[in-house]
């Protein structure tokens, strides 16, 4: 198990990543504007305001989830690189 802890922060990163850029379902099946999630709604921001102030203010509310999940996980990928170089 302590050899697989690379394998599976990278596994949980990828997968996270895919639940978090979901953009098509949610626009599908969610009908209310309030319970939309925030990667559609940015398309919808979009729609409202031209203030690029405001556009990339949302969007680093978008990308921190995404950093903090990348930084908690970045020693066991580093870790797997560190130990696929070394022979013996």
């Amino acid at each position: 198990m302590p050899n697989s802890k690379p394998v599976i922060a990278t596994s949980a990163i990828i997968v996270f990543l895919g639940m978090w850029n979901q953009y098509l379902w949610p626009i599908l099946v969610i009908q209310g504007q309030e319970y939309r999630p925030v990667i559609p709604g940015i398309q919808q921001f979009f729609g409202h305001t031209n203030s690029w102030g405001e556009i990339m203010a949302y969007a680093t509310l978008i990308t921190l989830p995404v950093l903090l999940v990348f930084i908690f996980f970045q020693r066991r990928i580093v870790e797997s690189v560190v130990s696929s170089g070394i022979k013996g």
